[in-house]
């Protein structure tokens, strides 16, 4: 079972001026514990429980 800890915040903002894309900075702790560095490629899924939906992020393992 995984412990229960603080979780850690990013503000979303605009990816640039000509773009409906956003972006988000991952928090140091976050991108330690799933081994990303800069130039890592991450795989986004979305999923929904109980009408709350909920991102999952993994490192792309080639």
């Amino acid at each position: 079972m995984m412990k229960s800890v603080m979780p850690s915040l990013s503000k979303v903002a605009r990816a640039s001026t000509n773009s409906k894309s956003v972006r988000a900075t991952i928090p140091e702790d976050i991108a330690e514990q799933l081994e990303v560095d800069v130039g890592d490629l991450l795989v986004w899924k979305i999923e929904e429980q109980k009408g709350k939906k909920r991102a999952i992020i993994e490192k792309w393992e080639s």
